[in-house]
């Protein structure tokens, strides 16, 4: 065992680098053909490839989600590089809840939904070697 969840860290880390800039690339693509071609382009896609009429404010609202889970992802990872067991839950906690509501915005090329899950699995399942048994059931009854 280790002091540190390297293995979970570093999954989160890259799962949440991955849902953060698939993100950002649906975030600039929609901001630069909304800018370019505004109410038309919703219209002519709306009547020739059958899009809804406010697709792009969907989608960037899914962008936006993304970006925010992302973010939120790598948060959680920072908390995991931690040798405090209840930071490293939390921290795991918070990269499975975030990695599973990137899935709206396409969760990092599903693979960064994938890394994150399985890095937030490794963080709750982490278990100090440092610590013996004993010292966690003494500290439980001190609180």
């Amino acid at each position: 065992m280790q002091s540190r969840p390297s293995a979970a860290f570093i999954l989160s880390l890259i799962g949440g680098l991955f849902i953060l800039i698939l993100s950002a690339i649906y975030l600039l693509f929609m901001i630069r053909y909304e800018y370019f071609y505004g109410a038309y382009f919703n219209y002519m896609m709306y009547h020739m490839i059958s899009f809804h009429p406010y697709m792009f404010t969907i989608v960037t609202m899914f962008a936006t989600i993304g970006l925010i889970s992302g973010a939120l992802v790598i948060v959680g990872s920072f908390f995991i590089n931690s040798d405090n067991i209840e930071k490293v839950r939390t921290g795991g906690i918070l990269v499975i809840v975030f990695s599973v509501l990137s899935i709206v915005s396409g969760g990092g090329f599903f693979i960064g939904f994938i890394l994150s899950l399985i890095g937030g699995i490794l963080a709750i399942t982490w278990q100090p070697s440092n610590i013996s048994n004993t010292t966690i059931s003494q500290s439980k009854t001190i609180q």
